[in-house]
């Protein structure tokens, strides 16, 4: 998350120079990590990073903010866990994908 935070910041400055204005929202199925970045300071988790608690005060300043993604909406897990046939399309569709029948006029022919 801290990473896609800073590539997000780079991104907004960016599109400051266009004058653009547009928000960073992070979305993440791991509970986790929404917590840690929602929450202020240490809490009970033994071992953090600066990196972790920059993100903390960029959220608590509402610089990004942090959404709970269900995993089965989540567009990253595609292909990284059993899908059912419907999850499989509703990937394809958010990522415009589409599948075609029959093979390409360069393939080699088949027997069957």
């Amino acid at each position: 998350m801290v990473k896609g935070a800073s590539e997000g910041l780079g991104m907004q400055a960016m599109f400051k120079d266009f004058d653009v204005d547009c928000g960073i929202t992070l979305k993440s199925d791991a509970s986790a990590a929404v917590a840690i970045a929602n929450r202020r300071g240490f809490g009970k988790v033994r071992h953090i990073e600066v990196c972790q608690l920059w993100l903390q005060d960029k959220v608590r300043r509402g610089d990004i903010t942090i959404v709970k993604v269900g995993t089965h909406e989540n567009l990253a897990d595609a292909l990284t866990k059993y899908v059912s046939c419907d999850g499989m399309r509703m990937h394809m569709r958010c990522t415009n994908q589409y599948l075609l029948q029959g093979r390409h006029d360069l393939a080699p022919a088949t027997e069957c």
